[in-house]
């Protein structure tokens, strides 16, 4: 017997968890997965920038400096003569030279010269740069932000740099001005303390802003969530439920980068390979383990024994099979733990999925499946009619089943 009452989530509070010649670019849409060919110092700096950073791709950006000419050095002031730093064509992010300070050191970058478009910040989110030690000891490098006419800076922001070849972003969240700050265009301020050399390319601004889900127009107060990027945070807000902010990767080394934002789920992964699925009810999955965002009463209980112990499936193979080779799914059982979500292929228009619970309830189980075409799903439970789906952009349907199982069901899916 189905409980046709669907499971409702307790109403918490809200919850935080804190979690010269300038080059302008708005890449197109990265293509799947994550190309990693290395720059091409022949391809155009915009070009290059997107391929040593694949999180640009899609995202506007403006390169201040690049460091390939020698007049680039004439939008840098050096407070201390003795300790400017030079052109060098030992390392590079992009093209074939960078900014090296041979022993630590300090420079202002004229931001009024090279930024246009009226007032300072503008829509731009992060100002910053990439940095690469040659050295056996850390590094320190700060950025700050200040008036032209104020020795006091209004952002700042230190980051330690690792020895070795690669290169780590340093940038400051330009989000985070003051209320009232001055909108005239100020200096952009890098100090760098080292016992040996350290290299900075590509000065360049970003806008980063992005909504990458919110209820549509006209929806009442409490529906739905909203999933902003600005800066270096991700907010994920439920009203009245939860609120969860992500840190990006211009904001700490192991930072998080959207995968998947929808009505129904988002998903992030961070610099350094950890998973974050979180759902609009509250349920969560970090790294395969599921938590709750909100007091979910039994229903937490009973979330977290279907994670542990998921459902069996069953596919007739006129209408498709499951999808047992997901990464994240770590039994390869059709059930991908890191997204909270079974995994099927359809053959055609029509598709049929019968789940057996392992446990004693199965409560909203939630399907994701590829091959079926466009078009708009008719979905039943055993005659019952299921309303709401989701279409990713992939094409892949996205469907929770809002109902609490006791035995085998079967799940039916035409496309119209």
């Amino acid at each position: 017997m189905f409980h046709k009452k669907i499971l409702m989530l307790t109403t918490g509070a809200v919850l935080l968890f804190a979690l010269a010649s300038c080059t302008e670019n708005v890449p197109p849409p990265a293509a799947a997965g994550r190309p990693a060919p290395p720059p091409l110092t022949t391809e155009p700096i915009g070009l290059q920038m997107t391929r040593a950073e694949p999180r640009l791709a899609g995202t506007p950006f403006r390169v201040l400096l690049d460091f390939e000419r020698p007049t680039d050095m004439a939008f840098l002031l050096s407070p201390i003569p003795a300790d400017a730093p030079h052109l060098s064509g030992e390392r590079a992010h992009t093209g074939v030279s960078a900014l090296m300070f041979d022993r630590g050191g300090t420079v202002d970058v004229k931001l009024a010269s090279l930024h246009s478009g009226g007032p300072f910040p503008g829509a731009w989110t992060l100002a910053g740069a990439y940095f690469s030690n040659a050295g056996a000891l850390p590094a320190s490098v700060t950025i700050a932000y200040r008036a032209g006419a104020s020795a006091q800076p209004l952002l700042q922001r230190t980051v330690e740099i690792p020895p070795g070849a690669t290169w780590t972003p340093v940038f400051i969240d330009l989000t985070t001005l003051p209320a009232g700050a001055s909108a005239e265009v100020g200096l952009l301020n890098i100090q760098v303390v080292a016992s040996q050399s350290v290299y900075c390319d590509d000065v360049v601004l970003i806008n980063n802003a992005k909504t990458l889900e919110e209820p549509a127009a006209g929806s009442p107060p409490l529906a739905g969530w909203t999933i902003r990027q600005g800066g270096c945070a991700i907010d994920v807000v439920r009203p009245a439920r939860f609120r969860v902010t992500l840190k990006t990767p211009e904001a700490v080394p192991d930072g998080w980068s959207n995968e998947e934002a929808n009505d129904l789920r988002a998903r992030f992964v961070s610099a350094t390979g950890k998973s974050w699925t979180i759902y609009a009810d509250g349920r969560q999955y970090q790294d395969g383990q599921f938590s709750s965002l909100t007091p979910l009463g039994d229903a937490a209980v009973i979330y977290a024994q279907q994670h542990g112990s998921p459902a069996e499936l069953s596919v007739p193979e006129e209408f498709g099979r499951i999808d047992r080779d997901t990464p994240g799914d770590k039994n390869n059982d059709g059930y991908n733990e890191t997204r909270g979500s079974y995994q099927l292929i359809a053959k055609g228009p029509r598709f049929e999925v019968t789940l057996k619970p392992t446990t004693r309830l199965l409560a909203h189980p939630v399907l994701e499946i590829s091959g079926l075409p466009a078009g708009n799903a008719l979905t039943t439970v055993e005659g019952q009619l299921i309303e709401k789906t989701t279409r990713m952009p992939n094409g892949n349907l996205l469907l929770e089943i809002p109902l609490v199982l006791e035995r085998a069901t079967t799940i039916s899916i035409a496309i119209k």
